[in-house]
């Protein structure tokens, strides 16, 4: 049996139980795959899809209920690349629902252009992988706890990379790269205040699970993005190498589920293992001196 089929046959066996989810960059992607495990793998989901395209969401939508007609399914509209749209709707989610058990973060785009400012005076990459993200977590955390203190799973996952943060890297005087912008410093930066932030989550909230996971690389459509000359080779390097979302949403659903990683930070790799290298612990000055910084950006709730 392979190690898919056997998650399969595992996650089917000890489905949630009336969950309630929150997928931010749920319609499209690993986001949209994670959605689909969920409905798949749970007895009466509520799962809120959080996307920009309503067309792309009634796609998902129509996935959702075909892998568990007995679900409740919902899409907000949202452009999350403005901070000031992320508060309302984190908001609004907060409020009217009394738990959450999943949230999922996979909010992204792909860009090899310099900084890209919103009209908030942010650039967009950096938002979609790190700020708003950690918008939703932040806001959305009284929930967590709800579900957490009723004995519940209370989970949070942001698919990003967990292999490749590194301390070393972070530049403490500029972490949002207004001086020092570049396409590798907004990824190491991303990457690593994402290490930090889910261990300082961990430590404050220690009856909850925050993870950062790597999803390897996904078969997509990403390559249009891409120039011309470059649009070719990446999509014949994503038909050979590259997994497709059920899969890699499989392996990525299983810290989600695993009773293993119930609570504590955890950094997941493409097969939804611990990864091979053991993460420093930031230390509570570091994440502390990066949440500052980070609520400066996204607000205090």
């Amino acid at each position: 049996m392979t190690v898919l089929n056997a998650l399969r046959i595992a996650h089917a066996a000890k489905p949630f139980k009336a969950p309630v989810a929150v997928v931010v960059g749920g319609t499209a992607g690993i986001g949209a795959a994670l959605a689909e495990k969920i409905a798949r793998y749970s007895v009466n989901p509520e799962i809120h899809l959080v996307g920009r395209s309503e067309v792309s969401a009634e796609k998902v939508l129509s996935g959702l209920k075909a892998a568990n007609p007995g679900g409740q399914y919902h899409f907000h509209q949202c452009d999350i690349s403005l901070l000031a749209n992320a508060r309302t709707l984190a908001a609004s989610l907060s409020q009217s629902l009394p738990k959450v058990n999943l949230l999922v973060l996979t909010s992204g785009m792909f860009s090899m252009s310099g900084r890209t400012e919103t009209t908030e005076g942010h650039d967009v990459k950096m938002v979609l992988h790190y700020y708003s993200r950690m918008l939703f977590a932040q806001r959305l955390l009284p929930n967590l706890q709800a579900a957490a203190d009723a004995g519940e799973n209370a989970r949070v996952s942001t698919v990003l990379d967990s292999k490749r943060g590194d301390l070393r890297k972070l530049d403490w005087d500029d972490l949002d790269l207004k001086k020092g912008f570049g396409v590798g410093a907004v990824a190491y930066h991303c990457l690593t205040m994402t290490d930090i932030a889910i261990q300082r989550f961990a430590r404050l909230h220690p009856s909850m699970s925050f993870q950062h996971a790597f999803p390897s690389i996904v078969a997509t459509s990403i390559s249009r993005a891409f120039p011309w000359y470059v649009a070719g080779p990446a999509a014949i390097f994503n038909m050979l190498f590259a997994r497709s979302a059920e899969d890699c949403a499989e392996y990525l659903f299983d810290p989600l589920w695993n009773d293993a990683m119930k609570t504590g930070a955890h950094f997941i790799d493409s097969d939804g293992k611990e990864v091979a290298q053991v993460k420093a612990d930031s230390g509570a000055e570091a994440q502390e001196k990066l949440w500052r910084h980070t609520e400066d950006i996204i607000g205090k709730p």
